[in-house]
Protein backbone atom coordinates (compact mmCIF):
# COMPACT_ATOMS: atom_id res chain seq x y z
CA UNK A 1 0.00 0.00 0.00
CA UNK A 2 1.35 3.43 -0.94
CA UNK A 3 2.61 5.63 1.87
CA UNK A 4 1.30 9.21 2.31
CA UNK A 5 4.61 10.52 0.96
CA UNK A 6 4.34 8.41 -2.19
CA UNK A 7 0.73 9.47 -2.68
CA UNK A 8 1.67 13.13 -2.32
CA UNK A 9 4.48 12.71 -4.84
CA UNK A 10 2.16 10.97 -7.31
CA UNK A 11 -0.37 13.77 -6.93
CA UNK A 12 2.28 16.43 -7.63
CA UNK A 13 3.42 14.56 -10.73
CA UNK A 14 -0.18 14.23 -11.94
CA UNK A 15 -0.80 17.96 -11.54
CA UNK A 16 2.40 18.80 -13.40
CA UNK A 17 1.00 16.98 -16.42
CA UNK A 18 -2.68 17.79 -15.88
CA UNK A 19 -2.53 21.58 -15.83
CA UNK A 20 -0.81 21.97 -19.23
CA UNK A 21 -3.18 19.35 -20.65
CA UNK A 22 -6.21 21.33 -19.44
CA UNK A 23 -4.83 24.42 -21.17
CA UNK A 24 -4.69 22.44 -24.40
CA UNK A 25 -8.30 21.27 -23.99
CA UNK A 26 -9.53 24.79 -23.29
CA UNK A 27 -7.73 26.36 -26.19
CA UNK A 28 -9.42 26.78 -29.58
CA UNK A 29 -6.05 26.24 -31.24
CA UNK A 30 -5.30 23.02 -33.11
CA UNK A 31 -4.03 20.30 -30.79
CA UNK A 32 -0.47 19.36 -31.68
CA UNK A 33 -0.08 16.59 -29.12
CA UNK A 34 0.36 13.21 -30.87
CA UNK A 35 -3.00 11.44 -31.08
CA UNK A 36 -1.66 8.40 -29.23
CA UNK A 37 -0.64 10.62 -26.30
CA UNK A 38 -3.95 12.47 -26.39
CA UNK A 39 -5.95 9.24 -26.37
CA UNK A 40 -3.90 7.81 -23.51
CA UNK A 41 -4.27 10.96 -21.42
CA UNK A 42 -8.07 10.93 -21.52
CA UNK A 43 -8.46 7.45 -20.05
CA UNK A 44 -5.63 8.01 -17.60
CA UNK A 45 -7.04 11.18 -16.07
CA UNK A 46 -10.62 9.90 -15.88
CA UNK A 47 -9.36 6.90 -13.90
CA UNK A 48 -6.86 8.84 -11.77
CA UNK A 49 -8.56 12.09 -10.77
CA UNK A 50 -11.33 12.38 -8.19
CA UNK A 51 -13.57 14.96 -6.59
CA UNK A 52 -13.54 18.48 -8.01
CA UNK A 53 -10.54 17.74 -10.25
CA UNK A 54 -12.38 14.88 -11.95
CA UNK A 55 -15.47 17.05 -12.32
CA UNK A 56 -13.49 19.91 -13.84
CA UNK A 57 -11.57 17.59 -16.16
CA UNK A 58 -14.69 15.93 -17.57
CA UNK A 59 -16.41 19.28 -18.10
CA UNK A 60 -13.33 20.54 -19.97
CA UNK A 61 -13.36 17.41 -22.13
CA UNK A 62 -17.04 17.83 -22.95
CA UNK A 63 -16.68 21.53 -23.78
CA UNK A 64 -13.29 21.44 -25.48
CA UNK A 65 -13.33 23.51 -28.69
CA UNK A 66 -10.37 21.58 -30.09
CA UNK A 67 -10.54 17.97 -28.84
CA UNK A 68 -13.66 17.01 -30.81
CA UNK A 69 -12.11 18.40 -34.00
CA UNK A 70 -8.91 16.43 -33.47
CA UNK A 71 -10.45 13.06 -32.55
CA UNK A 72 -13.61 11.54 -33.96
CA UNK A 73 -16.26 9.91 -31.77
CA UNK A 74 -14.84 6.40 -32.18
CA UNK A 75 -11.39 7.58 -31.13
CA UNK A 76 -12.78 9.31 -28.04
CA UNK A 77 -14.78 6.20 -27.12
CA UNK A 78 -11.55 4.21 -27.45
CA UNK A 79 -9.72 6.77 -25.30
CA UNK A 80 -12.28 6.56 -22.50
CA UNK A 81 -12.65 2.78 -22.68
CA UNK A 82 -9.55 1.86 -20.60
CA UNK A 83 -10.66 4.02 -17.65
CA UNK A 84 -12.82 1.42 -15.82
CA UNK A 85 -10.12 -1.24 -15.91
CA UNK A 86 -7.42 1.24 -14.92
CA UNK A 87 -9.56 2.37 -11.99
CA UNK A 88 -10.30 -1.19 -10.91
CA UNK A 89 -6.58 -2.02 -10.96
CA UNK A 90 -5.79 1.09 -8.92
CA UNK A 91 -8.42 0.22 -6.34
CA UNK A 92 -7.55 -3.47 -6.15
CA UNK A 93 -6.37 -4.21 -2.61
CA UNK A 94 -2.83 -5.49 -2.22
CA UNK A 95 -3.98 -8.38 -0.05
CA UNK A 96 -4.95 -12.00 -0.47
CA UNK A 97 -7.84 -12.55 -2.81
CA UNK A 98 -11.14 -13.50 -1.24
CA UNK A 99 -14.87 -12.93 -1.52
CA UNK A 100 -14.95 -10.08 1.01
CA UNK A 101 -12.15 -8.16 -0.68
CA UNK A 102 -13.68 -8.70 -4.14
CA UNK A 103 -16.98 -7.38 -2.84
CA UNK A 104 -15.29 -4.28 -1.41
CA UNK A 105 -13.48 -3.71 -4.69
CA UNK A 106 -16.73 -3.99 -6.66
CA UNK A 107 -18.45 -1.52 -4.32
CA UNK A 108 -15.60 0.97 -4.72
CA UNK A 109 -15.69 0.58 -8.52
CA UNK A 110 -19.45 1.05 -8.54
CA UNK A 111 -19.12 4.26 -6.52
CA UNK A 112 -16.52 5.57 -8.98
CA UNK A 113 -18.68 4.72 -12.00
CA UNK A 114 -21.72 6.37 -10.44
CA UNK A 115 -19.72 9.54 -9.78
CA UNK A 116 -18.32 9.70 -13.32
CA UNK A 117 -21.74 9.18 -14.94
CA UNK A 118 -23.26 11.82 -12.66
CA UNK A 119 -20.60 14.33 -13.71
CA UNK A 120 -21.04 13.56 -17.42
CA UNK A 121 -24.82 13.86 -17.14
CA UNK A 122 -24.86 17.15 -15.28
CA UNK A 123 -27.53 19.40 -16.72
CA UNK A 124 -29.97 16.63 -17.63
CA UNK A 125 -30.28 16.50 -21.41
CA UNK A 126 -27.32 14.66 -22.93
CA UNK A 127 -25.43 16.24 -25.80
CA UNK A 128 -23.59 14.07 -28.31
CA UNK A 129 -20.26 14.57 -26.55
CA UNK A 130 -21.68 13.25 -23.30
CA UNK A 131 -23.21 10.21 -25.01
CA UNK A 132 -19.87 9.37 -26.62
CA UNK A 133 -18.15 9.50 -23.23
CA UNK A 134 -20.83 7.27 -21.68
CA UNK A 135 -20.53 4.73 -24.50
CA UNK A 136 -16.75 4.61 -24.02
CA UNK A 137 -17.27 3.99 -20.30
CA UNK A 138 -19.79 1.23 -20.98
CA UNK A 139 -17.45 -0.50 -23.42
CA UNK A 140 -14.74 -0.33 -20.77
CA UNK A 141 -16.89 -2.15 -18.22
CA UNK A 142 -16.79 -5.20 -20.49
CA UNK A 143 -12.98 -5.14 -20.28
CA UNK A 144 -13.16 -5.28 -16.46
CA UNK A 145 -15.59 -8.19 -16.34
CA UNK A 146 -14.15 -9.50 -13.06
CA UNK A 147 -15.85 -6.54 -11.36
CA UNK A 148 -19.52 -6.58 -10.41
CA UNK A 149 -20.59 -3.15 -11.69
CA UNK A 150 -24.06 -3.66 -10.26
CA UNK A 151 -26.78 -1.02 -10.35
CA UNK A 152 -24.54 1.78 -11.70
CA UNK A 153 -23.99 -0.26 -14.86
CA UNK A 154 -27.73 -0.87 -15.25
CA UNK A 155 -28.37 2.86 -14.87
CA UNK A 156 -25.63 3.68 -17.38
CA UNK A 157 -27.14 1.30 -19.95
CA UNK A 158 -30.57 2.81 -19.37
CA UNK A 159 -29.31 6.36 -19.85
CA UNK A 160 -27.63 5.40 -23.12
CA UNK A 161 -30.78 3.65 -24.36
CA UNK A 162 -32.84 6.76 -23.56
CA UNK A 163 -30.31 8.96 -25.38
CA UNK A 164 -30.37 6.65 -28.41
CA UNK A 165 -34.17 6.57 -28.45
CA UNK A 166 -34.30 10.37 -28.46
CA UNK A 167 -31.89 10.52 -31.38
CA UNK A 168 -33.73 7.90 -33.44
CA UNK A 169 -36.98 9.73 -32.82
CA UNK A 170 -35.40 12.91 -34.19
CA UNK A 171 -33.72 11.02 -37.07
CA UNK A 172 -30.35 12.23 -35.85
CA UNK A 173 -27.51 11.47 -38.24
CA UNK A 174 -25.39 10.24 -35.30
CA UNK A 175 -27.96 7.78 -33.96
CA UNK A 176 -26.95 4.72 -36.00
CA UNK A 177 -23.22 5.10 -35.29
CA UNK A 178 -23.94 5.46 -31.58
CA UNK A 179 -26.20 2.43 -31.62
CA UNK A 180 -23.57 0.29 -33.34
CA UNK A 181 -20.94 1.36 -30.80
CA UNK A 182 -23.11 0.67 -27.76
CA UNK A 183 -25.33 -2.25 -28.72
CA UNK A 184 -22.98 -5.13 -27.89
CA UNK A 185 -22.49 -3.80 -24.36
CA UNK A 186 -26.17 -3.26 -23.53
CA UNK A 187 -28.45 -5.95 -22.11
CA UNK A 188 -30.71 -7.15 -24.97
CA UNK A 189 -33.76 -6.70 -22.75
CA UNK A 190 -33.04 -2.98 -22.55
CA UNK A 191 -32.36 -2.74 -26.27
CA UNK A 192 -35.89 -3.95 -27.01
CA UNK A 193 -37.10 -0.44 -26.18
CA UNK A 194 -35.36 0.64 -29.40
CA UNK A 195 -36.85 -2.04 -31.70
CA UNK A 196 -39.37 0.20 -33.41
CA UNK A 197 -36.91 3.00 -33.84
CA UNK A 198 -34.06 0.94 -35.28
CA UNK A 199 -36.09 -1.47 -37.40
CA UNK A 200 -34.52 -0.06 -40.55
CA UNK A 201 -31.10 -1.28 -39.35
CA UNK A 202 -32.00 -4.90 -40.08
Amino acid sequence: MATPALKARAERETLQVLNPFLEVLRSPEEIKIPKETLVGALGHFISTLDGDRLDSFIQDVLASPSLWKTLDSAQIEAAVRPAPKLKANALRPEVKDGWIMRNRLSKACQAWLKDVVKIVMRGGSLGNHAVVILIGLLQGLDDADDIDWGKPRVELEEEIVIALAERFEKNSCDALDMFCSAAESIDPARLRALDLRVSYVH
